[in-house]
């Protein structure tokens, strides 16, 4: 990671990688059969909130999959949330431009999750985002974390992505599991890993619990 570059977000929102939709399709896809698999979701009426989610390429399928009454974004972009606000779901909208590393907004949801946020963090403040995902869910509720894990494959892919210029993420910070664990300060319910888009992703998903356990309180 080079800490002197931050990603052009703006740049990123306005003019996607031509792969990035069947990307997108393919780990949205395995979120819905993931969070399915838990029971963790209400059949329907329930809430969302996505962090790092502007402009998300998740909240349709998530939406019309689990009916939800509501689903909120939260970023620091604006454009993102522009293109996010402009997206025509079945369910009401919400969205704050702020930082998951600040102050949150009043939310409780039955899902919150990120796809793509925690890995352009220092170590500290990653662990401060995934806390944040916890703050914001109801006890019981579902906590899912997308993010690139740290494989031979991963930097295989990267490297050659980096030698041909077309790597738009130099801060980006690939993650072992553990140390995503270990900011949860719970074991997961769902540790997957999805390989088949080359720059490896790690799903985990959470059940919040009311009290954090001996380990998060240490």
């Amino acid at each position: 990671m080079d800490i002197r570059k931050q990603t052009d977000w703006d740049r990123y929102y306005r003019a996607p990688a031509p792969t990035a939709y069947l990307l997108r399709r393919i780990t949205s896809g395995r979120l819905i059969a993931a969070l399915i698999r838990t029971g963790l979701i209400p059949p329907q009426g329930g809430s969302a909130v996505e962090l790092g989610g502007g402009g998300s390429s998740f909240a349709r399928r998530l939406a019309k999959r689990f009916r939800f009454a509501e689903y909120g974004v939260i970023d620091t972009n604006p454009c993102s949330l522009a293109l996010f606000l402009d997206q025509s779901l079945p369910c009401r909208r919400k969205a704050e431009l702020r930082s998951v590393l600040g102050s949150l907004p009043d939310w409780k949801a039955d899902l919150v999750f990120s796809a793509g946020l925690i890995e352009h963090f220092s170590p500290e403040d990653t662990a401060q985002a995934v806390r944040a995902h916890f703050e914001l869910a109801k006890p019981g509720s579902a906590v899912a974390i997308l993010f690139p894990e740290d494989t031979g494959l991963y930097r295989f892919v990267r490297r050659i992505l980096e030698f041909l210029k077309l790597w738009a993420f130099p801060d980006e910070r690939p993650l072992d599991p553990a140390e995503v664990i270990r900011a949860a300060g719970c074991e997961p319910c769902v540790s997957e890993g999805i390989r088949i888009i080359l720059l490896t992703q790690r799903l985990l998903i959470f059940r919040h619990k009311s009290e954090p356990d001996e380990r998060s309180r240490a």
